[in-house]
């Protein structure tokens, strides 16, 4: 008899036999665990099936990382209040890019806050893949930076500074939105303190939604 389902992939052969070893240690948690484990490369997957010391490293950071969450979270559902666990989310992502790369951090940050939650909860927990994203960050701003107009790593630096003076808990997340203008509308932010103080509570308004 004929079957027509498909045949499993490699991603899905390598995420059974990681929930496997995740239950013999988080068996409540294990589906979530290896879900976010799963974001990894399979030759990273690969490694944590055959480094005991290495697997226990990354389950240990995926529960901080959830754990952050898990005081405000429901059955399955974030409350209205998620907002600053977004904060925080966006800080620690931040300090994680400035160790990688320190003179573009309030940039690459915003790039990389565009990814969805899970995603960036995983770079935070895998120094290489987070390194590999940073790279690719810095070489869309190296080609953006060939373009008339572009926007140069000190006004970036400069802008986060201010930011973080009225907003820091949430510095990294604004500049990064604040960063998408050309390069002529920062140089009057920089310089007209009001009009900043506008464009920060319109960005606090889209990260922070009443």
């Amino acid at each position: 008899m004929g079957d027509d389902s498909e045949l499993p992939s490699t991603k899905d052969v390598l995420g059974e036999h990681l929930f496997t070893k995740v239950c013999l240690t988080e068996p409540k948690r294990a589906e979530q665990i290896t879900g976010v484990l799963l974001g990894a490369s399979n030759d990273v997957i690969l490694h944590m099936l055959q480094d005991k010391q290495f697997l226990t490293s990354q389950i240990t950071g995926v529960k901080r990382v959830l754990g952050e969450c898990s005081n405000n979270r429901g059955r399955g559902r974030l409350p209205s209040g998620n907002e600053n666990h977004d904060d925080r989310l966006g800080e620690e992502l931040f300090e994680r890019v400035k160790e990688v790369e320190a003179h573009l951090a309030a940039k690459v940050t915003g790039m990389i806050l565009e990814l969805d939650s899970d995603t960036i909860k995983f770079l935070l927990i895998s120094p290489d893949d987070l390194k590999e994203a940073v790279a690719r960050s810095i070489r869309t701003l190296n080609e953006s930076e060939r373009k008339p107009g572009a926007i140069s790593p000190e006004i970036g630096e400069e802008l986060y500074t201010l930011v973080e003076q009225k907003h820091p808990e949430s510095a990294a997340a604004i500049t990064g939105m604040l960063l998408e203008m050309d390069a002529s509308s920062l140089q009057k932010l920089l310089q007209e303190s009001e009009l900043l103080d506008h464009k920060i509570e319109e960005a606090l308004r889209v990260l922070k939604p009443t």
